[in-house]
């Protein structure tokens, strides 16, 4: 996470948030639809920069602007700093109205969880393993061992809607371990196989359920 302010950029990690307590507004008896208002005003917490070894002496009452990057998009919004907390030397910062959203993916992921049998470089050994999401060109793999980068995978899976697919040729772009797991980021062969042909039509079929988060959230 960053954090912006008279012109510099600072590092920081978030460490929760509150967000606002609505309640209905009056009900007006003109006929209008009931509005929601603010009650209790929420809050962010997030720690203070600190730059060669001292704190940044932020000033009450300033406008910050956050940026941070999860899932292939980039978030930003705009708060003001409502008090620093010396103690647990965080920063309490108001609870964000708008946030603007730009996806950096070239396209939509679609979420799953299915169990996948995974030959490497074309092993008779099969391991076992999870397809977490696929996109139009690869695919995020769950994996009990590790597999290199450029690594060639062949995939055996059934789609959620029970397809079975077999035979899908992917190459390793990225890896990541996180609590005993490794996450391989694949890319599809370039030959369409019958099996990566069920996945795009799946893929397609489903991507207008996919809620587009590019703009306001």
């Amino acid at each position: 996470m960053i954090v912006e302010w008279k012109g510099g950029k600072y590092s920081t990690v978030f460490r929760g948030m509150k967000p606002d307590r609505m309640v209905l507004s009056e009900i007006q008896s003109s006929g209008k639809e009931p509005t929601m208002r603010i009650d209790v005003p929420g809050f962010m917490l997030i720690d203070v920069p600190v730059v060669d070894g001292s704190a940044m002496p932020f000033e009450f009452n300033a406008m910050l602007n956050i940026r941070f990057l999860t899932e292939g998009r980039v978030y930003s919004f705009k708060t003001m700093l409502a008090r620093v907390h010396q103690k647990a030397s965080v920063l309490v910062l108001e609870s964000p109205q708008t946030m603007l959203c730009h996806n950096l993916r070239t396209s939509e992921r679609i979420s799953m969880m299915v169990a996948a049998e995974v030959a490497h470089n074309g092993d008779a050994v099969k391991m076992g393993g999870a397809i977490t999401d696929i996109s139009s060109s690869g695919a995020m793999l769950a994996l009990g061992s590790q597999v290199g980068v450029g690594s060639n995978l062949s995939l055996d899976f059934r789609l959620p809607d029970g397809t079975p697919v077999s035979g899908v040729h992917v190459t390793v772009r990225n890896l990541r371990n996180e609590e005993e797991k490794y996450f391989a980021g694949v890319s599809f062969a370039s030959s369409t196989t019958a099996g990566l042909q069920s996945v795009k039509n799946y893929y397609s079929e489903h991507l207008k359920y996919v809620v587009d988060l590019t703009h306001h959230v």
